[in-house]
C-alpha cells in the first residue's frame, strides 16, 4: 500500500499548489492603474480608449466614481444607452453605499432621457436578449434603452426554435417595437435522436490488493473530471447569464455574478488538475501491479532510453 499512500500525498500536494495558483492578485492596485490611465486619456480626448480600461477597472474593484466615469466616457461617444443604464447603476450603488453623489447620477440619467433611443419586445417568449443581454420580466413590454444603430433580438422557447429580429433605432426620442410569436406560433424545433447505448462492462477476478487500491483512486479521478466539468458548465452559463451587454455594460448583479463565474471556473480547473492527476496514479497502480494468479505479469522497469517504461509478458 506504499504507492496509494504515495498518491495520496501527490494529491495533497496538487490540491496546495491549486489554491496558491487561484490566489487574487493585487486587484486593487491594478483597477488604480487603470483608471489613472482612462482619466489621462480622457483628457486627451481619446474616449474610445478610455472606456474599456474604465470597464476593466470597474470589473476588478467597483466604485461610484469609476462608473460616473464610464457614463460620461459613453456620452462621450454617443452610446446614449450604455451611458442611461450606467448612470442608473451609479445611482443605485451610491444610494447602496451612502455616496452623496446619488442625486448627480440621477440627475444625468434624466438629462439622458429625451435623447434615448429604446426598443419594446412584446410576445410570449421564454427568454429574451437584446445584443446578447437577457432581459428580465420586468423589462419585457416596456421601452429598453439602447445605443444608436442595429440590434439583434433573440427569443427563445421551451419547445421551438429560437427566433432573431435584426432592428435599428435610428430616431432619438422614439421607441421601436419587436412582436414576437408566442410559443405556440413558433416553428417546431425538431426531436434529438436517442443517446447510443452504453457498452457492457467487462468484469475481471484475481485483482490483488494493489489493484484494488487502484480503483477508487481512478474513481476519484473520474469524479473529479466529472465535478470539473460540471463547475465549468455552471461557471459558463453564469458568466452567460450574468447582466452584461456586448459592450461589457454590467450592473453591480452583473459583475457579482461574473464574480461567482470566475470563482466557480477556478474550482473547475482544481477538478480538472485533481482529477487528471488521480486517474494517472490509478492508471499506474492498476498496470503496475502483479498478477496474482499467476499468468500474465505486466511491471514497470528502467530503461536505457528514456526513464521507466510498462513491459509484460501476454
Amino acid at each position: 500500500m506504499t504507492a496509494l499512500r504515495a498518491g495520496v500525498v501527490l494529491l495533497l500536494a496538487m490540491l496546495s499548489w491549486v489554491s496558491v495558483a487561484n490566489a487574487d492578485g493585487d486587484r486593487s492596485e491594478r483597477a488604480q492603474a487603470l483608471f489613472d490611465e482612462a482619466k489621462a486619456l480622457r483628457k486627451q480626448g481619446r474616449f474610445e480608449d478610455a472606456c474599456p480600461k474604465l470597464r476593466e477597472s470597474q470589473s476588478l474593484e467597483p466604485a461610484v466614481g469609476t462608473l460616473l466615469y464610464l457614463a460620461d466616457c459613453y456620452e462621450q461617444l454617443g452610446r446614449t444607452g450604455s451611458a442611461y443604464k450606467t448612470f442608473l447603476e451609479a445611482e443605485r450603488e451610491a444610494k447602496r453605499t451612502g455616496d452623496d453623489r446619488a442625486a448627480l447620477a440621477h440627475e444625468s440619467a434624466a438629462e439622458l432621457e429625451p435623447r434615448l433611443h429604446t426598443i419594446t419586445i412584446r410576445g410570449g417568449a421564454r427568454r429574451v436578449r437584446i445584443d446578447g443581454k437577457r432581459l428580465t420580466q420586468a423589462e419585457l413590454d416596456k421601452p429598453v434603452a439602447v445605443d444608436p444603430g442595429k440590434h439583434t433580438v433573440e427569443a427563445r422557447y421551451r419547445r421551438r426554435d429560437a427566433v432573431v429580429r435584426e432592428v435599428e433605432a435610428t430616431e432619438p426620442g422614439s421607441t421601436v417595437v419587436v412582436e414576437l410569436p408566442s410559443d405556440e406560433d413558433a416553428a417546431p424545433r425538431p426531436a434529438a435522436p436517442p443517446p447510443p447505448s452504453s457498452p457492457p462492462a467487462d468484469t475481471g477476478a484475481g485483482l490483488g490488493a494493489q489493484r484494488i487500491a487502484a480503483i477508487p483512486v481512478g474513481i476519484l479521478g473520474i469524479a473529479g473530471l466529472a465535478i470539473g466539468t460540471g463547475l465549468a458548465v455552471v461557471a459558463k452559463n453564469t458568466y452567460d447569464d450574468a447582466d452584461c451587454d456586448d459592450a461589457e455594460v454590467c450592473t453591480q448583479e452583473g459583475f457579482d455574478a461574473r464574480a461567482k463565474a470566475i470563482a466557480l471556473a477556478n474550482g473547475a480547473t482544481a477538478s480538472f488538475v485533481v482529477g487528471g492527476t488521480a486517474l494517472g496514479l490509478g492508471l499506474v497502480l492498476w498496470f503496475a501491479a502483479p498478477d496474482e494468479s499467476g499468468g500474465n505479469t505486466a511491471r514497470l522497469r528502467s530503461a536505457p532510453s528514456f526513464g521507466a517504461s510498462l513491459s509484460g509478458e501476454w
